[in-house]
């Protein structure tokens, strides 16, 4: 069990590293300078704050200790990512459920700006839209779930056993059911 938990955090792990990155260039490449967004105050969320263990464990079961947090944040350029995970573990690692929940949170208008672009530039053709969640959400098969609200980007993923890339709309929606009001 240990090894498909570890496995799995290393899943997380790479997704995680994948966008920060994305960020990362998507903002290096564009001027800070104002945007058409008029908000004055923007509300950074914490991922674990969020997807707590009450909240994770009703929507895939009973679950074991985060295995991120948001303690420690990583910002650039106005945004701030936090990432939540956890596991619905048993003794088969084919049968473990991992979700994470990744928070991008707008700290200033050009982390707004980013967020509402990256998210309309990110959507595949293959995107199935979502609705009932946030201001805008779309499915992406291998992603994930993703919803804005206001300033910020919430991305719902979710696994079962240590096949990448396998999780399904309905568990990413049970999960969103859960923190629907925390968006």
């Amino acid at each position: 069990m240990k090894g498909a938990w570890l496995k799995t955090g290393g899943i997380v792990a790479g997704i995680i590293g994948i966008v920060v990155v994305l960020a990362l260039l998507s903002n290096d490449k564009q001027s800070a300078g104002p945007s058409d967004h008029s908000s004055t105050t923007f509300s950074v969320v914490g991922a674990c704050d969020v997807l707590t263990s009450g909240r994770a464990s009703a929507a895939i079961g009973n679950v074991e200790a985060a295995q991120t947090n948001g303690d420690q944040p990583f910002t650039a350029s106005g945004i701030q990512i936090t990432n939540c995970g956890y596991a619905h573990g048993t003794e088969n690692v084919n049968d473990i459920i991992s979700v994470n929940l990744q928070v991008r949170s707008a700290v200033n208008h050009a982390g707004a700006a980013t967020n509402q672009r990256e998210f309309s530039l990110l959507k595949t053709s293959g995107a199935q839209p979502v609705s009932g969640y946030g201001d805008a959400a779309y499915w992406v098969q291998g992603e994930g779930l993703h919803i804005r609200s206001g300033d910020n980007w919430y991305m719902i993923s979710n696994n079962k056993g240590q096949q990448q890339g396998n999780g399904t709309l309905a568990i990413s929606k049970s999960v969103a059911d859960q923190i629907k009001s925390k968006l």
